[in-house]
């Protein structure tokens, strides 16, 4: 089956002759000439793709083909010309109705990251009309001085049955896929890591026709100014062809920063399908048994933002979170720091380095504590009984384990006060509404979570395709996007 990028470019040709049809029945001089060898040239070069691709109705593409070959002479009389135009209107239509495959290239760069694909993937994957391509793309670190630094790539760390291809073999500037995902939204406007410049969106928006973004994170709300604010440091909002809004609320925030609706697919987020089809299988926690066995387990859960803005502060508040509920002997913390906490210390906080890694190397030395550094969140929120996080998106995933969470950070009576809500978080316990640490603790321990059902109630009706068949969808309006291009 042909792919529809070659289609494509069999009708460009078919319209470069019949533009020079056009052009040669009008005009009585030497160019016309030039112009019959570029029809010639663009007849032969459909005529080989069509026998070279097998296409279906290749006798009556080739017969009309070399008709008009024929037709196209100097002097070409308007019954010639007329029979021309017939002819490559039976052509075009002939490849208009030839089924079409698409290639389909997916270029994740962190491993941990791959939750927001998956469910896509899976879908496009078991699509018999797509060729589909996971091509993890490499990294680096961004030195202080914000040039690239170390370099990664995270391709033999996905699962087994991921078909990774390597991106040394896999040349998008000449497979040019049909469709392209990215998760990573930054370009070179990310100060702590960076994708290989070759990947950034602008670049290959050079080779695709669809470039579609899935946000590796849930968002939770926004003020209009915040709003405005992320624009500026989201380069590929400018480069997509489709951005994957989690809710109604996400669409309406893309819309006010002047993002067209025909380019947003409200259609949910592929990180809650990823967690509710894994939620139930049984994660290997042997490494952890020992410190966790017996005990209340709370997921503590720490991003960047609230690192990068209270720098001595926050590590003071980790300890003090961290001792609290290390001295519950019935109590055990496991600890899931932002993968990239340490780089972006060593980036963009140098002189915090040594103080994070001597409170890390501490805490993982007592007998309930467990510093989590797997790729997957899935073991932590299996093993856990609870979550304490400040804001992330972490904590928002953490919703369907259907687990209390105690958020540091934030207050229900902010809900006023967001232009833009992406999904209702609000019934969670607030530590700034009066709700301790202790006071958590002690409901866990007990079993007890009176903010449940409204919790559940609330964030499930803020989201779209909660029911995790969101990746499904996506893939369904992206192949009729590109389909109707």
């Amino acid at each position: 089956m042909i792919r529809k990028s070659t289609i494509k470019r069999m009708l460009e040709l078919l319209n470069t002759v019949q533009e020079g049809v056009d052009y040669i029945g009008e005009t009585q001089n030497e160019t016309v000439f030039q112009v019959i060898d570029i029809c010639q040239w663009a007849i032969n070069e459909v005529s080989a793709i069509i026998q070279e691709e097998a296409v279906g109705s290749s006798n009556i593409c080739l017969k009309n083909l070399k008709a008009t070959s024929e037709n196209i002479t100097p002097g070409l009389t308007s019954a010639q010309r007329q029979s021309a135009v017939q002819q490559l209107a039976a052509v075009r239509e002939a490849l208009l109705e030839e089924p079409a495959r698409l290639e389909v290239a997916f270029f994740p760069y962190k491993q941990s990251m791959w939750d927001c694909m998956e469910s896509v993937w899976r879908a496009a994957d078991a699509d018999p009309m797509c060729d589909c391509y996971v091509v993890p793309i490499p990294y680096y670190d961004r030195n202080p001085d914000n040039s690239l630094g170390t370099f990664h790539y995270e391709g033999v760390q996905f699962p087994q049955d991921i078909p990774v291809v390597d991106y040394m073999s896999y040349d998008v500037t000449i497979r040019k896929p049909d469709i392209i995902y990215i998760h990573n939204p930054y370009d070179k406007y990310n100060w702590v890591t960076s994708v290989d410049p070759h990947y950034y969106s602008h670049e290959l928006k050079k080779y695709t026709d669809m470039l579609v973004y899935i946000p590796y994170y849930i968002a939770g709300s926004s003020k209009e100014q915040g709003t405005k604010t992320t624009l500026t440091m989201l380069s590929a909002y400018y480069h997509a062809d489709r951005i994957i809004a989690q809710s109604e609320g996400m669409k309406q925030g893309l819309v006010h920063l002047g993002i067209s609706e025909k380019r947003i697919l409200t259609l949910g987020t592929p990180k809650l399908d990823y967690a509710l089809q894994h939620q139930l299988e049984k994660e290997d926690l042997t490494d952890w048994r020992e410190k966790l066995e017996g005990r209340t387990v709370f997921l503590v859960n720490t991003s960047l933002t609230d690192l990068l803005g209270r720098n001595r502060k926050w590590l003071s508040l980790m300890k003090k979170l961290f001792a609290d509920i290390a001295e519950h002997k019935n109590c055990a913390v496991i600890w899931r720091p932002h993968p990239l906490t340490e780089a972006t210390i060593r980036s963009m906080r140098p002189n915090l380095l040594q103080l994070y890694q001597d409170m890390k190397s501490d805490f993982q030395q007592l007998d309930n504590f467990i510093f989590d550094q797997n790729s997957s969140y899935l073991p932590a929120f299996q093993a856990s009984h609870a979550m304490i996080s400040d804001y992330s998106s972490l904590f928002m995933m953490y919703g369907v384990t259907e687990k209390p969470v105690l958020l540091l950070t934030g207050s229900k009576s902010e809900k006023k006060t967001v232009d833009y809500l992406f999904i209702d978080y609000y019934d969670y316990y607030f530590l700034e509404d009066g709700f301790e640490v202790d006071a958590f603790i002690d409901i866990v321990k007990k079993g007890k979570d009176p903010g449940r059902e409204k919790r559940l109630a609330s964030f499930k009706a803020s989201l779209t395709n909660a029911d995790g068949t969101a990746g499904e969808k996506i893939h369904r309006a992206v192949v009729r996007a590109a389909m109707e291009q």
